[in-house]
C-alpha cells in the first residue's frame, strides 16, 4: 500500500509519484489532492486498485491510461471533472465504487473527440462499497450522460426520477444483467443505443412525456415483448432493430430499419391518418409478422420495406402509389395486395419470390414493369399488363412456372433479358401487333414459341 510520501503534490495537485509507489498494488491517493495531472500513473501494471480521496474533483486525460492491471477505483463524493482518456487502456477494471450517486451522474467526462467509450464496461458498480443492482437516480439529476452506466455488470433494474430529461448516447447500453427499466413522466429523449445491447431488458414503460427516441436506442433488446410507443413523435432509425423477442408495437411513424430483424414480431399498429411513407427496411426480416395495420393513407412504401416478412399473407395499401425496389422480397406467404388503380410507381423486385402470390392487379398508370418484379413467383397463375407499360424489364417474370397466358400490351416497345425465362407452362403469349425489341432469352423454355429480334 502506498502512503502520502510516495507522491509528488504540489498545491494539490498530484503530477507524480516516487519509486516506492511504483511497487504497490494499492494506490491511496493523499489527503489534498485535487487535481491528477495527465500521465501521473500511466504505464503503471503493478497497481491493481486506486482509492481517490474526498476534495479530489478533477483527473486528467491518461492519469492511469494503460494500468493494465488496475481492477478497482474508488471515487469521492466531489469528483467534478474525469477526461474520458483518464482510464484508457486499463481493460481489467472490474470494480468501480462511487461515494455520492448524484455526484457520478453529474460528473463532467471531457473528450478530445466526438466519440468515445465507457471506461468502467465491464465493470461492477458499487455504491459505499455494496454492489449497486437496483439504481435508483437521485431526485434533482436531470441527464443522464454518455456512457455513464455503460457496459455495467450487476445492474438489473434502473429508476429514472421526474427531474431527469435526458438519457443520452450509450448511457445503458450492454448493461448485460439489465431486465427492467422505470422512467417517470418528464423523460423527453431517450438518445441514440442509449439501451442498445441490453440482451436481458423486458420490461420498460415509455411516459407520456417522451417525444424522442433515437437511433438504435435500444437495438438487440432481444428479450423486451413489446413497444408501445404510438405517443412518441420521433423514433428514429433503427430504434428496436434485432429486438428478436418483440411480438407487439404501436407506432405513429416510420423510420429506416425500425423493426428490422424482429423475427417475433406478429403484430404492428400504424396509428394516425396522416399520408405515411414507410420507411426503407422498416420491417426487413420480420419472419413472424402476419398483421399489419397501416393508415389509409400510406402513400409511399420503400425499399425493401417488407422485405424477407415470410409469415405476411396479405396487405392492404388502397393509396400507395409509389412502390420502390424489393418492398415485398421473399414475403413467401404473400398471397394478396391490394394497390390503387392510380398507383405511378412500382420498381424493380417489389415481389421477388413471393412464391405464394396467385394474382395480382396492376396499377393502371404504370409505364413499366421492372427488373425482376415477379420473378420466381411460381403461384402466380394469371396478370394483366396494363396498356399504360411500354417496358418489361430483365427478369420480370422469370421462373413464373404457374404462368400460362400472357397479353403484352400494344404500347410495350420492349421485353427485357430473360424476362418470361423458366415460365415453362407458358403456352400461350399475344403480342403487340410492332414486335418489341426482345432480349436475350425473353421467352427461353415457355412452352409457347416466340421468335423475334434482340
Amino acid at each position: 500500500m502506498s502512503s502520502a510520501k510516495d507522491f509528488i503534490l504540489i498545491d494539490g495537485v498530484l503530477c507524480g509519484y516516487s519509486v516506492d509507489a511504483d511497487e504497490a498494488a494499492e494506490l491511496v491517493i493523499p489527503e489534498g489532492t485535487t487535481t491528477i495531472r495527465e500521465d501521473a500513473f500511466r504505464f503503471n501494471n503493478t497497481v491493481e486498485s486506486v482509492i481517490l480521496p474526498e476534495g479530489l474533483t478533477r483527473i486528467e486525460a491518461n492519469a492511469f491510461g494503460h494500468c493494465g492491471n488496475l481492477k478497482s477505483v474508488s471515487f469521492p463524493s466531489t469528483i467534478a471533472t474525469v477526461h474520458a482518456d483518464a482510464f484508457a487502456g486499463c481493460h481489467k477494471i472490474r470494480r468501480v465504487d462511487v461515494a455520492d450517486l448524484a455526484a457520478w451522474c453529474n460528473m463532467d467526462v471531457e473528450t478530445d473527440f466526438p466519440y468515445f467509450s465507457s471506461f468502467i464496461a465491464g465493470a461492477e458498480l458499487c455504491l459505499k462499497g455494496e454492489p449497486v443492482t437496483d439504481l435508483v437516480i437521485p431526485e434533482g439529476v436531470t441527464r443522464i450522460d454518455e456512457y455513464r452506466f455503460s457496459g455495467c455488470t450487476g445492474i438489473k433494474t434502473v429508476t429514472l426520477p421526474a427531474t431527469v430529461r435526458y438519457v443520452a448516447k450509450s448511457a445503458f447500453s450492454y448493461c448485460g444483467s439489465l431486465e427492467r427499466v422505470t422512467l417517470s413522466e418528464g423523460v423527453g429523449s431517450i438518445a441514440a443505443m442509449a439501451f442498445d445491447g441490453c440482451e436481458r431488458l423486458a420490461e420498460i414503460n415509455f411516459p407520456q412525456s417522451l417525444s424522442l427516441i433515437g437511433e438504435s436506442a435500444f437495438e438487440e433488446c432481444v428479450s423486451l415483448k413489446r413497444a408501445d410507443v404510438a405517443h412518441v413523435k420521433t423514433v428514429c432509425q433503427s430504434a428496436f432493430a434485432r429486438c428478436t423477442g418483440l411480438v407487439r408495437a404501436t407506432v405513429s411513424d416510420t423510420s429506416k430499419s425500425l423493426f428490422e430483424g424482429c423475427t417475433s414480431l406478429e403484430t404492428v399498429t400504424v396509428e394516425g391518418n396522416r399520408y405515411l411513407t414507410i420507411q426503407p427496411q422498416t420491417f426487413c426480416g420480420c419472419t413472424s409478422l402476419r398483421t399489419v395495420i397501416l393508415p389509409e393513407k400510406t402513400s409511399h412504401v420503400c425499399e425493401g420495406a417488407f422485405e424477407n416478412c415470410a409469415s405476411l399473407e396479405s396487405i392492404e395499401l388502397p393509396n400507395a402509389r409509389y412502390v420502390y425496389r424489393c418492398a415485398f422480397k421473399g414475403c413467401t406467404s404473400l398471397s394478396r395486395v391490394a394497390l390503387p388503380p392510380d398507383a405511378s410507381k412500382m420498381e424493380r423486385g417489389v415481389f421477388y419470390e413471393c412464391v405464394s402470390l396467385k394474382s395480382i392487379t396492376l396499377p393502371s398508370g404504370i409505364r413499366e414493369i421492372g427488373e425482376g418484379t415477379f420473378y420466381g413467383c411460381t403461384s402466380l397463375a394469371g396478370v394483366e399488363i396494363p396498356e399504360s407499360v411500354t417496358k418489361i424489364g430483365f427478369c420480370a417474370f422469370q421462373n413464373c412456372t404457374s404462368l400460362r397466358a400472357i397479353r403484352i400490351p400494344e404500347g410495350v416497345t420492349e421485353i427485357g433479358i430473360s424476362a418470361f425465362n423458366g415460365c415453362t407452362n407458358l403456352a400461350e403469349i399475344t403480342l403487340p401487333t410492332v414486335m418489341p425489341r426482345l432480349g436475350t432469352d425473353a421467352f427461353l423454355g415457355c412452352k409457347a414459341k416466340v421468335e423475334g429480334g434482340k
